[in-house]
């Protein structure tokens, strides 16, 4: 049995080392946890943004002019244009509301973003205190083999390594698992932060390229529409034209008649 004060200390510090810091530790995780469980899940958001660019395509795709025949008139009498400009009317504002929607989307990573650089940030703090308790571990532990060497009987040294050296040696194994998995989830953050960013840039290029192609798309239909109705009332005022000159000619010989013969009374 062991009995002398420096050993009896240093089975006391190995048994002791770390506690109130694995314990403070284990809160701040739980903590941390509960914040990461409420980042959207990129499973979630990534069925909901390509969802979004589906119906958006589809949109798009169907307002294709190369689609569109404009010279095929319609059965009640419109011409190609404006069954065009109706149809882009018609999808204007669920397009606009895929951009609302994918806008909403855009502004929730970039919350995401933030927490997770502030999550990113606390747990490097923690790994540096991972390394920093683990060097203060390895000093003891040099105590204890120090004192390991300095013992005679080899019953005090079985039970002073049990006792002192292999809970301190397990905790400090501990240490560098924590170190290892917290690095990596530093990793993992930087890799949803870089894809977070990549579906914001995306989703600023769709709403600038798509909003400036629904502009172009409708002003263009509008003013082909407006040039077909206007050409239609031009022809139809240059028919009328031609008919009442032809009606005007086909009454002069009568007119002449009647003039002659008011003239003879």
């Amino acid at each position: 049995m062991i009995e002398d004060s420096e050993s009896l200390e240093l089975i006391k510090a190995s048994n002791n080392f770390a506690m109130n810091f694995f314990n403070e530790l284990e809160a701040r995780n739980r903590f941390l946890n509960q914040t990461l469980g409420s980042i959207t899940r990129a499973e979630d958001m990534t069925q909901k943004y390509e969802g979004c660019m589906n119906s958006l395509y589809n949109k798009l795709d169907s307002l294709n002019p190369q689609k569109h025949d404009f010279n095929k008139k319609s059965l009640l009498g419109g011409n190609g244009y404006q069954k065009y400009y109706k149809a882009v009317k018609k999808h204007e504002p669920q397009i606009s509301s895929l951009i609302t929607l994918l806008s909403e989307q855009q502004e929730i990573l970039k919350r995401d973003n933030i927490t997770l650089n502030i999550e990113a940030g606390k747990i490097t703090s923690m790994i540096q205190e991972l390394y920093n308790v683990s060097a203060e571990g390895q000093e003891l532990e040099k105590k204890v083999q120090a004192q390991i060497a300095a013992l005679k009987n080899e019953i005090d040294i079985k039970n002073f390594t049990d006792s002192a050296l292999l809970p301190l040696q397990r905790k400090l194994f501990e240490i560098q698992q924590m170190i290892a998995v917290k690095t990596q989830t530093i990793l993992t953050l930087n890799i949803v932060q870089t894809n977070n960013l990549t579906v914001i840039q995306n989703i600023d290029n769709i709403k600038n390229v798509t909003s400036n192609a629904l502009k172009l798309l409708t002003t263009s239909a509008k003013a082909k529409n407006d040039q077909a109705i206007l050409t239609k009332c031009f022809n139809n005022t240059e028919l009328q034209l031609n008919e009442a000159n032809t009606i005007v000619k086909n009454t002069l010989p009568e007119n002449d008649n009647k003039l002659n013969e008011l003239k003879a009374q």
